[in-house]
């Protein structure tokens, strides 16, 4: 082994000393900066120094500032705790790391206002970090020495439109670090988020150590910006992200705890939490502890304590009224490589309300009410468990509110006994931000607003830096000045007389306000012209009170009230003004007198019968046979255009025209016995009829001739002449036949209607009561462009109008106002020229149907009980529902003949007629619409058989009668030859079958004499 000399081991014992600073001065710097500052090899984020936060108290809870509540320094850990910091504030911080390195920081913030929020909060602050001269080079190399300079700038935001409990933050920070000869710096920026809640009352869990419990939370982006270049390598930032949360529990005058943890994690490292708590007695005395689950060469845990004095417990002289001072210290734990860091922080913030405003009224606002609102400011306490109340002071004396403020500024404990003892105009605390005052009288008003919290810190508002405002209160005087009755209209059943009209006036300087006018009715003068006697007098009614709406000075306003009283007669109005809730003191009076108005019902029925009316509808029977006199071929005039009823040619014209689809044929006849031509005769015979269809308008080509027909009688005529004349007439004629499907709209029954009218009066009840005499009248009736009207002067009493009144309605235009909804309406005029109307009502003039009567006509073949057409059944089933739907309507069938044939002959086959006819519709009946059949069934009478005495006779609505069914001619007696389905619903006219010779003479008696009315 070499042997060693003293100078060699000289040399390597300094060696090693200068090796073991070195390793103390790196040590410290990775502690600084966390990773080796290097001019080469830079991967890793640096500027380890960024990751340090100042501040003992701070430095005693490891850092766990994240979601933490009233610590100088979170601000630098999350910027949204900015938002919540203390009015203002100052702190200094010295830290001793390892070795000589030290850090030095101070700090200063205070709430200000922006345009935006009076709760904004600004924060600047400057760090420090120096590193001693050191040389690790043997002595061969000059000492160097390093240092870091932070300078940060925060503004913090509560989000009060969200919450008041939620606030941003922003940091902006210029960083510069400087090593021997090489420094670098940077613009960095962090912004963060912070939410409490409110302050919840735990109550029993609190085991009565406890009141109240806060949570917080918060996170943060930190250390954002370019990285730094140290030489020619850059040093990416170690960009932080935090997260955290903290609980308070305490009681304002005791015990209080606060527990928090955080999350970080920096660029290209692990995260890791840490653990904080702090425990205090009234934070005057504190004890604090922290836990990082990081890994570092200064240890898991720190702990700290500190102690605040405040004005309570040392004269405030020292550090001001409201205003504390707080020393912190916080030490590392003990380690194996470095002696143990230690942090110290004074501090110095206030305790009291922060600084808050009046509001309104502004100073000398002059307030034109008898009421004035007062709102100021919300204020807040700092302190986490204290709270702030407000006492507002009002009086006319100004010197009350000056010497309250003196004392609040001298000594603040007298101030609570100064205003028990002094009489004030208002003097109460109250815990909102305003107050109304009511019931004020003129002149000048002083006010102020002090808050205060647990501890008696007293803090005034204040208006343009003043603590004392003031406000001046006008006077209102209001009067009635005018009543007007503005009477309805209408006259109505109810208590409504109509509106009156207050005139109201301010002849004060100020604005009318919490005024109130009450209304009263009393009664001067019976309907029955007598003097009510004096209790009767005095009672005066209240007809209603309503707040005055605002009035501002010399203007006029009119109120409008419904009157409403069931006393007729002459009646005094009277009105009074007193101020709201003061109703004993009537500031104004004021009267007058008004006649009340007619009352009463003016009506009819919704439903009147103004005329009544009797129908006799006959359906007439046609047949398509045209006849012709003997060796003739000439149409007759009676065919065309000169009957009593529509021609036949002429109807079946129009049915044609109406139906284009219809043809027709036309066959001639002749009968040898009368007729001397052969068949030519009877095509002419048909060629006529042809060209008497198409005169009328037919086309010629819906028009077919049938081969002619030799109608012989083939017997030996009749012995009586009369019996042969008509047997030889009904052989000559033109037949007209369509396809079975169209008989029914060629041949169909014509329905002739014949109605009989009685006019009826238009009756109205009215029973209409007033006080003033009534003049004149007039009832009038509307239906769209229809009017009439009816004076009623005549049925006028002196100051009523109590009877029933029948207007006749105009004969000449009665019939126009049939079945229309009309509107009636009454109008009466009193002595004092005042118009009044019934309200428009509506009823319906009605016509009632008094009777009806129908004859439906079928014809029969000759000599035969079968109908002369197949459609006669169907057409009956379509006209008889409408008539049943009346439950008196009966119905009778009747049976007829011609007079060819003897009587006897002819009597015994209407009969069968009307018997065979009536049997087999009512077979048709029940194989279509059994219910139809049975209510048929139910209302016959017995059939009925008139022979040949009854020809086919019209008899119209005045009695005047037509026979169409003339024996003497052929026509006449094929519609002689039928059966009539009678219905009716007037028992007058029940036929009676044993009374054959006065069937229609009755008839004819009953319309002339008009009995169905």
């Amino acid at each position: 082994m070499e042997k060693i000399d003293d100078c060699t081991m000289i040399r390597h014992t300094k060696i090693i000393n200068s090796y073991k600073i070195y390793l103390i001065l790196s040590m410290a710097f990775f502690v600084v900066l966390f990773l080796p500052h290097r001019a080469t090899g830079q991967i890793r984020a640096g500027v380890g120094y960024l990751k340090m936060l100042s501040g003992a108290r701070e430095a005693g809870v490891f850092g766990t500032l994240s979601g933490a509540l009233d610590y100088t320094y979170s601000f630098y850990a999350n910027p949204g705790a900015t938002g919540f910091l203390r009015e203002w504030q100052w702190s200094v911080t010295y830290t001793n790391w390892i070795s000589d390195v030290y850090n030095a920081s101070f700090l200063y913030g205070r709430k200000i206002r922006t345009p935006l929020s009076r709760w904004s909060r600004f924060v600047i602050g400057v760090n420090y970090l120096g590193i001693p001269e050191f040389n690790n080079t043997s002595q061969t190399s000059d000492l160097v020495s390093g240092n870091n300079l932070l300078i940060a700038a925060g503004i913090g935001q509560p989000l009060t439109f969200i919450t008041d409990n939620l606030s941003i933050g922003a940091n902006l920070k210029y960083y510069k670090s400087k090593l021997a000869q090489f420094e670098a710096d940077a613009m960095i920026y962090d912004v963060g988020l912070l939410y409490r809640t409110p302050r919840y009352n735990i109550g029993i869990l609190g085991l009565g150590l406890f009141d109240y419990i806060i949570f917080s939370t918060g996170l943060s982006l930190n250390n954002q910006g370019s990285p730094m270049t140290f030489i020619s390598e850059e040093t990416p930032l170690p960009k932080t992200f935090r997260a955290g949360a903290s609980i308070n529990i305490g009681i304002h005058h005791g015990m209080q705890i606060s527990l928090g943890t955080d999350y970080r994690e920096f660029r290209d490292e692990k995260g890791f939490y840490t653990f904080g708590s702090e425990i205090s007695w009234r934070q005057i005395v504190s004890l604090r502890m922290g836990y990082s689950w990081e890994n570092n060469l200064l240890g898991h845990f720190i702990f700290g304590g500190g102690i605040r004095l405040d004005d309570q417990i040392i004269n405030n002289k020292i550090f001001g009224r409201n205003n504390a001072l707080r020393l912190d210290l916080a030490t590392n734990q003990t380690n194996d490589f470095f002696a143990s860091p230690y942090h110290g922080t004074i501090t110095h913030h206030p305790l009291g309300p922060e600084r808050f405003r009046l509001l309104e009224p502004t100073y000398g606002q002059i307030i034109n009410a008898d009421s004035v609102n007062l709102r100021w400011e919300l204020t807040r306490d700092p302190d986490l468990y204290d709270e702030v109340q407000y006492l507002l002071v009002v009086d006319k004396d100004s010197s009350k509110l000056a010497q309250a403020v003196e004392i609040i500024e001298l000594n603040q404990d007298k101030l609570l006994l100064f205003l028990t003892d002094t009489l004030l105009f208002i003097s109460q605390p109250i815990a909102e931000s305003e107050l109304s005052i009511n019931e004020l009288e003129a002149g000048d008003y002083f006010w102020a607003v002090i808050a205060y919290d647990k501890d008696n810190h007293f803090r005034c508002a204040e208006m343009d830096g003043k603590p004392i405002t003031k406000f001046h209160v006008t006077v209102p005087i209001p009067q009635v000045i005018n009543i007007d009755f503005k009477f309805s209209p209408w006259i109505t059943e109810d208590d409504t007389q109509g509106v009156l009209r207050l005139d109201i006036t301010n002849i004060g300087d100020r604005v009318v306000e919490n005024f109130m006018f009450s209304i009263y009715d009393s009664t001067k003068v019976h309907r029955n012209g007598q003097y009510p006697p004096d209790s009767i007098m005095t009672i005066k009614r209240l007809l209603g009170k309503q707040a005055i709406p605002e009035i501002q000075p010399g203007d006029t306003i009119t109120i409008e009230l419904d009157w409403l009283t069931e006393r007729h007669g002459l009646h005094e109005i009277s009105t009074e003004i007193s101020r709201i809730n003061q109703r004993k003191k009537i500031f104004h009076r004021y009267s007058e007198d008004f006649y009340t108005i007619p009352k009463g019902i003016f009506t009819t029925r919704e439903t009147v019968i103004v005329q009544k009316q009797f129908y006799i509808t006959y359906d007439l029977p046609y047949v398509g046979k045209i006849f012709f006199d003997s060796n003739s071929a000439v149409v007759k005039e009676k065919y065309v255009s000169n009957w009593f009823i529509e021609q036949p040619l002429a109807l079946f014209t129009k049915r044609l025209n109406a139906n284009p689809e219809i043809t027709i044929s036309l066959q001639g006849t002749i009968n040898p016995e009368s007729d001397s031509g052969d068949g030519n005769l009877a095509f002419q015979r048909a060629m006529a009829v042809k060209a008497s269809f198409s005169k009328l308008g037919v086309d010629a080509s819906r028009i077919k001739i049938k081969p002619v027909k030799i109608e012989r009688y083939g017997r030996r005529l009749p012995r009586n002449q009369d019996d042969a004349r008509w047997v030889l007439e009904d052989r000559r004629y033109v037949e007209i036949t369509t396809d079975k499907k169209w008989e029914k709209q060629l041949f169909e029954p014509l329905v002739k209607t014949y109605i009989s009218k009685q006019d009826s009066a238009l009756l109205f009840n009215s029973n209409i009561i007033g006080f003033v005499p009534l003049l004149k009248g007039s009832i009038k009736l509307q239906s769209g462009e229809l009017r009439d009207s009816l004076s009623i002067q005549n049925e006028l009493t002196i100051n009523s109008l109590n009877k029933k009144i029948a207007w006749q309605l105009d004969s000449n235009s009665h019939h126009e106002w049939l079945q229309k909804r009309a509107e009636y309406s009454l109008t009466l005029t009193d002595t004092l020229s005042r118009e009044f109307l019934v309200r428009p009502k509506e009823t319906f003039l009605n016509m009632e149907i008094s009777g009806n009567i129908r004859r439906y006509y079928i014809l029969a073949n000759f000599n035969k009980t079968t109908p002369y057409y197949s459609f006669y059944y169907p057409d009956l089933v379509k006209i008889i529902p409408s008539l049943l739907k009346n439950p008196k309507t009966r119905v009778h069938f009747h049976g007829h003949g011609c007079a060819t044939g003897t009587e006897w002959i002819n009597n015994k086959l209407s009969k069968q007629r009307a018997d065979t006819l009536q049997l087999n519709f009512l077979k048709y009946l029940s194989k279509i619409d059994t219910n139809l059949y049975n209510d048929v069934n139910e209302r016959l009478d017995t059939p009925c058989g008139f022979g040949e005495y009854l020809p086919l006779q019209i008899i119209d609505n005045e009695g005047k009668v037509a026979t169409l069914g003339n024996n003497n001619t052929p026509l006449g007696r094929i519609l002689n030859r039928r059966i009539i389905v009678y219905f009716y619903d007037t028992p007058i006219f029940k036929i009676d079958c044993d009374r054959i010779d006065q069937v229609d003479e009755e008839f004819i008696s009953k319309i002339r004499k008009r009995d169905f009315f």
